[in-house]
Formats: C-alpha cells, sequence, structure tokens
C-alpha cells in the first residue's frame, strides 16, 4: 500500500472545497482546480471502470522467490464525464504528463476519479508509458485510457506438492487514492493472456495450464485509518477495489512422475533383490541394503537442491520417507535372519524372505499411490486417457 498517495487524499478534499466556496481558479503546475460545485453522479456513488489487461510475455519464474516480469497493456473504460468542471484538454495533458511521473507521485483529480492513481500491490512497475487516452471516444459517452506496463512482480511459491507443483501467477492493483465508495473496478471481459505464452515450453520447467487465466475484482480490506486516527468523524477502515489478473502454471506431468519414481523404483528394486540372496551371505545383503540407502540419501539432497528451503514438506520428501522406512525395513528383516542362524532355522528364514519379497514393493506401491494420488486430483491430472 502506499500511504502517501492515501494521505494526499484529505488535504486535497479540503483544498477543492476552498476553491469551490470562493471562484474557479485556472489550472497551476500539477493540481486541478475544481470550476463546478457538484460532481458527476457517477463519482458520487461510486465511478464504476472496466479494467482489462493484455498480457503481452512473462518472464522466467523463479521457484526460489516467487517472482517474474511482465509485459503487459492495462485499459480502463468508464463512462461519463470525463472529469467534473475541467476541460478535456487540461486534463488531457497532466494524465500525460502524471504517465511520467514515479509511482505514488501523480496530481491527485480530487471530484474526478479517474483511474490512473493505480498501484500494484504485489510488485512495482519499472515502466509505463501511456498509450491512449480519450475522453467520449468515438462519440461515445465513454471515456478511455490505456498503458503499457513492464514490472517486476512475486507471489508465494507453493511446494506442498513438488514435484508435481502447480504456481498460480498474479498481477494485483489497486487505486492509490481512491476507496471503492469513490472508484470501482469491474473486470473487463476482454483482458487475454498472449498464445506465446500458453505453449509449452514458454516458461522454462513449467507449461501454462490451459484455462487458467482469468481476471476477477475482490474488495480488499484495511483496518487501518492511515494516520488519520485523530480526525474527528473520520473512517477507521477503508475498503478498496483490487483488480486480480492471474493464471496456472504446470510441471510437465510425465516428466515429473518419472523423475521422481524411476529413482525411486530402482532404489526398492536394489532392497528386493538382496533378499533372493541367501540368508547365509549376510555381508553381501547388507552391501546392497547399504548402496540402496546411499543412493537414497543422494536422491533426497538432489530433491533438496532444486527447491528453496522454507522448511515446507514436499511431496518429494513424503516420499522419500517410504523409501527410508521400506530400506529400514530390509535391514530389519536381514539382521534378524542372520541372528537366527539360517542353517538352523531354514523354514523361518525362507518364510521371511518370501514375506519381505511380497512385503517391501506391495508397501512401498500402497504408499506411493496414497502419497501422489492427492497432488494429481489437486492438478486435475489423469494416468490413463479419459
Amino acid at each position: 500500500m502506499n500511504p502517501t498517495g492515501r494521505r494526499s487524499v484529505l488535504p486535497a478534499l479540503v483544498l477543492s472545497l476552498f476553491f469551490l466556496s470562493t471562484a474557479a481558479a485556472p489550472v497551476v503546475g500539477n493540481t486541478i482546480s475544481p470550476t463546478s460545485s457538484a460532481a458527476p453522479s457517477a463519482v458520487a456513488s461510486g465511478r464504476v471502470v472496466a479494467t482489462g489487461v493484455y498480457i503481452n510475455d512473462i518472464g522466467t519464474f523463479d521457484l526460489s522467490t516467487g517472482a517474474f516480469t511482465a509485459d503487459f497493456y492495462l485499459w480502463f473504460r468508464w463512462a461519463g464525464n470525463w472529469t467534473a468542471g475541467s476541460d478535456n484538454s487540461t486534463v488531457l495533458s497532466l494524465v500525460t504528463a502524471a504517465s511520467k511521473s514515479p509511482a505514488g507521485n501523480e496530481p491527485v483529480l480530487e471530484s474526478s476519479a479517474l483511474p490512473f492513481h493505480y498501484e500494484f500491490m504485489n510488485g512495482e512497475s519499472t515502466e509505463r508509458t501511456l498509450i491512449a487516452a480519450q475522453p467520449h471516444y468515438n462519440g461515445t459517452n465513454l471515456n478511455f485510457l490505456e498503458y503499457r506496463v513492464r514490472g517486476d512482480f512475486h507471489v508465494p511459491v507453493q511446494l506442498s506438492n513438488y514435484p508435481l507443483d502447480e504456481q498460480t501467477l498474479s498481477i494485483q492493483m489497486e487505486d492509490s487514492v481512491y476507496s471503492d465508495s469513490t472508484l470501482r473496478y469491474v473486470a473487463d471481459a476482454g483482458s487475454v493472456l498472449d498464445p506465446s505464452n500458453t505453449v509449452t515450453g514458454a516458461i522454462p520447467g513449467l507449461n501454462y495450464e490451459q484455462g487458467s487465466f482469468n481476471t476477477t475484482v475482490v474488495s480488499h480490506l484495511y483496518n487501518t485509518a492511515f494516520g488519520y486516527q485523530g480526525i474527528p468523524g473520520g473512517n477507521t477502515s477503508s475498503t478498496y477495489s483490487r483488480f486480480i489478473a492471474q493464471f496456472t502454471l504446470l510441471r510437465p506431468f510425465a516428466a515429473s512422475v518419472t523423475s521422481l519414481l524411476l529413482p525411486v523404483g530402482i532404489i526398492i528394486a536394489l532392497a528386493v533383490v538382496c533378499f533372493f540372496i541367501g540368508a547365509d551371505k549376510f555381508e553381501e545383503r547388507l552391501a546392497l541394503l547399504v548402496t540402496a540407502v546411499l543412493t537414497a540419501v543422494l536422491l533426497q539432497v538432489n530433491f533438496s537442491t532444486t527447491v528453496p528451503s522454507s522448511g515446507e514438506f514436499t511431496l518429494a520428501d513424503r516420499v522419500m520417507l517410504v523409501v527410508y522406512a521400506v530400506l529400514a525395513l530390509g535391514v530389519v528383516i536381514a539382521v534378524l535372519e542372520k541372528r537366527i542362524q539360517p542353517e538352523k532355522h531354514h523354514h523361518l528364514t525362507v518364510w521371511l524372505d518370501r514375506f519381505a519379497l511380497i512385503i517391501i514393493p506391495v508397501a512401498t506401491v500402497v504408499a506411493l499411490v496414497l502419497l501422489i494420488s492427492p497432488a494429481c486430483a489437486a492438478r486435475s491430472c489423469a494416468l490413463l486417457p479419459g
């Protein structure tokens, strides 16, 4: 939130009332003085602004920080007067000047509720260019503003189901001056994510989930007076209209499952093979099991280096716990057979070998299905066509 922008409203309102009570004043510097005592009804009841985006490009998504870059067109469209009590040419020049000002330093047009005081809530624009500012477009009562924006954004990273995770990228925007009682966004149906961003490989390591792009508007409550607690009659909270454009990225399912289950399958196979070796060859059995344990440790280290150290237990971590449990069971059975002297209790050792050959693969498969199925359901995956 930009407290400076919020704090600029009250002083500007006082100045506006002063000018209204005296006489019309000319435009000076970066402020506009109202020349009409009545604001448009659209402003009094809350100006409704249709807001949309055309996302040209999404930069590489950094899984360690949740950061990404975006290049997009942003537009606003609303009906009624362009602004209260000012000629369009003056306002257009002011809008043009404001578009070249750093975010948060734009002049405030009181009694106008123009939607160019926008700010991004999950990032910042590094560059913005005014493309069009057209009052009463094509002779209609519709007004139009369009910008091209380039910026750096960030989102929370969801790693619970890694490496079958999905990441939701979003661009979130609010007006830095007007609450939703004065200016309210509505999502324009014309918003588009450029098809070049939806092809496989457009964003390295992640694929676009078809149909996931959408734009929504929510009301965001701020339980604070932004420093105005001492003003009689002042609000202690306010609600601002927040525009959100978002879409979902997924890892390629086949590649992700293969990278997770293939090495796990090899490790479990080593544990199973050792029980085809006679119980009297304990050292050979133990060597295979130790090799499997070391391989499992290296595999988990490899998984850990590809994701940020957030302390969150990922799907890969849960799978590796299953692997360690199975390997521990194998070691226990091998040691138990050594302790009971297989030459004296042949039938018992044979029964333990058969038990291990059955329980190790079956327990592994059941545990993996129970772990992976929720991740597949969460991202609407299907192992079989249809």
